[in-house]
């Protein structure tokens, strides 16, 4: 219900069916960045990492993502000093980190920022040579 109202306040719930949602308890033991959390969602998907894309606010996650081949787009606000949790795990957004493909200030921003997206490619970013072909 949480990861649903979170999708709906972000603008993009219509981008996402409903058994490609999940929550915490849907990947438990495992939990982000645990590579074992990334792996249960992708097989419930029917995913390969390579023609996966994560949008994440969390430094530690992108990273994850990027060891296991997975796309990625920070989702930076850039609101100046970083706040709440990723103040207290040293965790703020750096979107130079080579880990990150492309950086959106909103999620709702995705479709006119990755139109390749919606044509099965990733094509934007650091990496747009290597996946452009996806």
């Amino acid at each position: 219900a949480y990861a649903i109202r979170s999708l709906e306040y972000l603008g993009i719930r219509e981008y996402f069916a409903d058994d490609h949602v999940f929550a915490v308890e849907d990947v438990l033991p495992a939990c982000k960045p645990e590579r074992a959390a990334f792996e249960k969602v992708l097989r419930a998907v029917g995913a390969v990492p390579e023609r996966t894309v994560m949008f994440e606010d969390s430094m530690k996650n992108i990273r994850a993502c990027r060891e296991l081949g997975i796309h990625t787009v920070l989702i930076h606000e850039d609101k100046g000093d970083p706040t709440g949790e990723a103040k207290l795990l040293g965790d703020a957004a750096l979107p130079n980190d080579p880990s990150v493909d492309t950086t959106l200030a909103r999620a709702a921003d995705a479709r006119t920022a990755l139109p390749g997206l919606w044509r099965g490619r990733f094509a934007v970013g650091k990496r747009a040579l290597e996946t452009s072909k996806l």
